[in-house]
């Protein structure tokens, strides 16, 4: 028997630490991004990846930024 739980947004509260991260990736690259708005588009469903893409940050750019993120947050 297998069991999965999703506790990510309704027993624990993520968006701090995803957002510090974040930050603290975009101002490593002099970027000055509004994470309240990346992370508003990914509550509305939005790839962290297409979020930055959404905001006008180039296909290159937001790839590294977001396999960082990746690398730190999991």
């Amino acid at each position: 028997m297998n069991l999965a739980v999703d506790l990510d947004g309704t027993l624990l509260v993520c968006e701090t630490r995803q957002s510090a991260c974040l930050h603290a990736i975009a101002r490593s690259y002099a970027l000055d991004l509004n994470v309240e708005k990346v992370w508003t588009l990914k509550r509305q469903g939005r790839s962290t990846r297409a979020a930055l893409l959404t905001l006008g940050c180039s296909e290159d750019l937001s790839n590294v930024l977001t396999e960082r993120w990746r690398r730190e947050i999991e």
